[in-house]
């Protein structure tokens, strides 16, 4: 089989981070990842023919993306904060409601 026809695309949520970034990195230089999809808050910053960039700052609402993430076969939520200086419903709010939310994609 040609490699071509086994690579797959990725979703990179939070590609600002040091997880995220570093793993952005990795996905655009590897051989086997055909498109990388970064979606973020902010600009990632990085330039490169396999990335596309999306900058939505509600990621409790991706309904409107539904069409530009449809073709990633693989998603990578980097997305998190520190508990330092938060309340516990806070941390909780942005660390576990929000990435499952995500995960759920739209309704």
């Amino acid at each position: 089989m040609d490699v071509k026809d086994t690579r797959i695309n990725v979703l990179i949520a939070g590609a600002t981070g040091m997880i995220g970034e570093g793993l952005l990195h990795e996905c655009l230089h590897h051989g086997q990842i055909g498109k990388v999809v970064v979606i973020g808050r902010r600009a990632c910053g990085w330039a490169h023919p396999k990335l596309t960039e999306i900058i939505h700052h509600d990621l409790s609402d991706v309904s409107g993306l539904v069409a530009l993430l449809s073709d990633c076969h693989a998603c990578f939520y980097c997305v998190g904060t520190t508990a330092v200086g938060k309340t516990e419903a806070k941390y909780t709010a942005e660390n576990n409601t929000l990435p499952l939310s995500f995960a759920s994609g739209p309704t």
